[in-house]
């Protein structure tokens, strides 16, 4: 009889837990959906960003705003200087002309190189950093976990292959279009023309 009764209480002991741990794990699972949420705010991205994409992006954020100018100049002179003496080469067969215009060709390749270095160092970290979060909420936006105001974007420029945003001075984030779905691409234009309409600029051929 007394264990009968043993077996009972047992058994009792075990359903009461099943049934507290079935509470806890209701109430965790209750609790998800508010925090994912909270995260997602008005629009979320998320992305793996590829050493091109970024290098391309910031070589075209340069030219949209000028930066490195006189050296994109410098460099188109030097390779049209180059072409003059190939072509003198050819008509005289003068090897002079035929050094001088790989010469210039050096020249133009180092400059290029080193106006570039900056951004490839840039696009380089980028890659490295890995996944990318955005999160844009109604007065500011996330870059993974800092920060930004929507009136300290500078610029924002939709370029051909990119969204480039600058930001807080001279800090430059660039969202491939690529990474980006049809909804998307249309949810961050519209956001972006609603919160920084003033700095906003369409050059989608660069």
């Amino acid at each position: 009889m007394q264990e009968n009764e043993k077996q009972e209480q047992q058994a009792q002991d075990i359903s009461e837990e099943m049934i507290s741990r079935e509470n806890i794990s209701r109430e965790i699972r209750e609790e998800e959906p508010a925090e994912d949420t909270q995260e997602q705010g008005l629009l979320n991205i998320t992305f793996i960003p590829k050493f091109m994409d970024i290098f391309d992006g910031l070589c075209a954020t340069d030219q949209a705003d000028g930066t490195g100018k006189r050296a994109r100049m410098l460099f188109v002179v030097l390779v049209l200087l180059m072409c003059v003496q190939l072509v003198g080469f050819f008509s005289t067969q003068n090897g002079f002309m035929f050094l001088f215009a790989l010469l210039l060709g050096g020249v133009a390749l180092f400059i290029k190189k080193k106006s570039q270095r900056f951004n490839r160092d840039i696009a380089k970290a980028f890659e490295d950093e890995g996944e990318q979060r955005l999160v844009f909420e109604e007065d500011s936006f996330h870059l993974n976990e800092k920060q930004v105001s929507y009136d300290e974007i500078a610029h924002l420029y939709e370029l051909k292959k990119v969204f480039s945003i600058i930001y807080q001075g001279n800090h430059v984030y660039i969202l491939p279009k690529s990474v980006l779905d049809p909804q998307q691409t249309e949810q961050f234009v519209s956001l972006m023309k609603e919160k920084a309409s003033a700095v906003y600029e369409q050059r989608s051929k660069q």
